[in-house]
């Protein structure tokens, strides 16, 4: 006997049969027949005729636990019988896709109900627009939104906000924004929905400050902060480092007839990751309980995160224990919170212990998170050779590399080592493993350069930054100008200097130092007089490492007026003439000037003394 037979008999038996639902949900979505879908519903057929409602419910059902291929064998089965297929039956049908995330499949519906003389109504477009959200296909979702004036239906709120919401996951507020704007400009008012899709499109994509202003018109367009509105904001808040803010919201939330819940204490206790707020996260933590809101390993998660930020260790340990006594699992993401906190409290010893000891003891494998938080635990504390060894422990666990665990190794080999030609070999391997390079790791690996006295590299991997789709920073430029000059090519540190605002790079002290210094060493006396100028123009602090550059340069071919010239500006700038001078008397004494130069530096003395005096 079939299985849906023998489930009838049995219900039958109890005093009734199994609703239709029941048994199609017995069924194997992608086996079954069309025959197997005739014998459960051809009992139902009479009733269905009668009433579109029944039928209707089914699909519903159906939708719920996302069985697109049964209700299309449904709808198979309702046109085969002559049964009439409406709107709402489509819109179920649609709805059933949606869920699962086939957006490709459910325009398909969309495009058949033409076909079918059913004209679709904005319930039908809204889940085609939803299905395009859920999958981030924002172009799609804005073409349905723009489509539907032209099949004559209007679109509401729903449909901005699928539209608005799949540009934030898609990561184009500018889109997203548009949409916005479009809202109140067709008479439709922007709802909490619109306002969180909207900021949460601009946290995602690292433009928190225009969530900020977001947020704040949000009382001048009469939007009360919901439950989820406000959990968006708290996160906002916790961006800008405020989490007296994001505190004061989460206190208003009752005013506001808004619900407190585990996302809202989630997302302020998160927003506590400044230094002065991990004890106000533990607190709010604490707080949970009495107002009856259930403990999960996410709040914990948050609150470990914040301690392990700022090195709290003892603190986040203490809460991993907690997790333990509540009977909630700890997680890969709590140990490696804890780890982290021994990381960043420079506990090298213990972060290692737990890593390569403990954690597998608690039967969880150590993963890339993990090992990246003991090679920078490695890196602070000065072993490379630790860090390297976990690199190695890695590859032959066959745990990819990241940025992060390269970076740490790279810093450990040039900061702690001065090994910058094993940086240079990380740097290849980063290259063969196609792990993209951030600005840090690119800096470092600069420096390691200049510390190397490779000026071609140097130049080459500033070169290639923005290939990389890496921003070019003060560090990257002042190191490469630093490796020029110390391989004596002051004509590129100079132009080094004069590319940097096309990188949109601040030219500063350190930067100027670096070029004066590369042009002291060959003897090109005329630069650093121009570009102390420059430095005088863009109020930038001359040192007194920066005139002794200039004035050494003049004496070393004898400009010795341009030499005493210096010497005059000196006090001017608040610094003493000191050993400088030197230089400036030899030249004079060589072109037989220096009994001038002598009294000239006398005036100086005085001079400089009466200004610091």
């Amino acid at each position: 006997m079939p299985p849906f037979e023998a489930a009838n008999s049995w219900a039958r038996s109890q005093g009734g049969p199994l609703e239709p639902l029941a048994l199609l949900l017995e069924l194997c979505p992608q086996k079954c027949s069309a025959e197997e879908i005739r014998r459960i519903l051809a009992p139902e057929l009479v009733r269905w005729r009668r009433s579109a409602k029944l039928s209707t419910s089914v699909l519903n059902g159906l939708a719920r636990r996302a069985e697109p291929n049964l209700a299309e064998k449904v709808l198979d089965f309702m046109r085969a019988e002559g049964i009439e297929v409406n709107i709402f039956h489509w819109s179920a049908a649609s709805s059933a896709y949606e869920r699962c995330g086939q957006w490709q499949l459910t325009l398909n519906m969309l495009a058949r109900m033409a076909g079918m003389s059913v004209m679709p109504n904005e319930v039908t477009w809204n889940i085609a627009t939803s299905a395009c959200q859920k999958t981030a296909q924002w172009q799609v979702a804005l073409l349905l939104l723009g489509s539907m004036p032209t099949c004559k239906v209007k679109p509401d709120a729903i449909s901005f906000n699928s539209a608005i919401n799949a540009c934030g996951m898609a990561k184009r507020w500018q889109s997203g924004l548009g949409s916005l704007d479009a809202m109140s400009e067709k008479g439709i008012r922007p709802d909490s929905i619109s306002f969180s899709s909207m900021m949460a499109a601009f946290s995602s994509d690292a433009h928190w400050p225009l969530a900020l202003l977001l947020l704040r018109r949000l009382p001048e367009r009469r939007v009360l902060l919901d439950e989820i509105c406000s959990s968006i904001a708290m996160g906002v808040y916790g961006k800008a480092s405020s989490w007296q803010s994001s505190l004061e919201l989460l206190v208003q939330m009752p005013s506001t007839r808004a619900l407190f819940t585990e996302m809202s204490f989630g997302s302020c206790i998160g927003s506590c990751s400044t230094s002065e707020g991990w004890q106000m996260a533990v607190a709010l933590l604490a707080k949970m309980p009495q107002l009856r809101l259930a403990l999960s390993s996410t709040t914990y998660h948050a609150a470990i995160g914040v301690c392990a930020k700022h090195g709290i260790w003892r603190q986040a340990w203490a809460l991993l224990g907690k997790l333990r006594l509540q009977r909630i699992a700890q997680d890969q993401i709590s140990l490696n919170s804890g780890l982290s906190a021994y990381e960043k409290a420079s506990l090298w010893h213990r972060a290692l212990r737990f890593l390569l000891t403990e954690m597998p003891l608690l039967q969880r494998d150590p993963d890339t998170v993990s090992f990246s938080s003991g090679i920078s635990a490695s890196e602070k504390a000065g072993r490379w050779q630790l860090a390297l060894c976990l690199l190695r422990v890695m590859a032959s666990r066959r745990l990819a590399a990241n940025q992060f665990s390269y970076g740490a190794a790279t810093r450990a080999c040039v900061e702690k080592g001065g090994l910058w030609q094993f940086a240079l070999c990380l740097s290849g391997d980063m290259i063969s493993a196609k792990v993209m390079q951030d600005t840090v790791c690119c800096n470092t690996l600069i420096s390691a350069c200049e510390k190397g006295s490779q000026w071609q590299t140097a130049l080459n991997l500033l070169r290639k930054m923005p290939e990389m789709h890496v921003p070019h920073s003060d560090i990257s430029c002042n190191a490469a100008i630093s490796s020029c000059e110390k391989g004596s090519m002051w004509e590129l540190s100079l132009a080094l200097l004069k590319d940097m605002p096309f990188f949109r790079v601040c030219r500063s002290d350190v930067s100027f130092n670096a070029v004066i210094k590369a042009c002291e060493r060959a003897d090109a006396w005329d630069i650093p007089l121009l570009l102390l100028l420059q430095m005088e123009a863009g109020c930038l602090t001359r040192s007194t490492v920066t005139f002794n550059s200039a004035v050494a340069a003049c004496a070393r071919r004898l400009h010795w007026c341009k030499g005493l010239l210096l010497l005059h500006q000196m006090p001017k700038a608040r610094l003493a003439c000191g050993p400088v001078s030197g230089p400036v008397i030899s030249a004079c004494d060589t072109v037989g000037s220096s009994a001038t130069a002598i009294a000239l530096l006398g005036e100086l003395e005085a001079a400089a003394t009466t200004t610091v005096s």
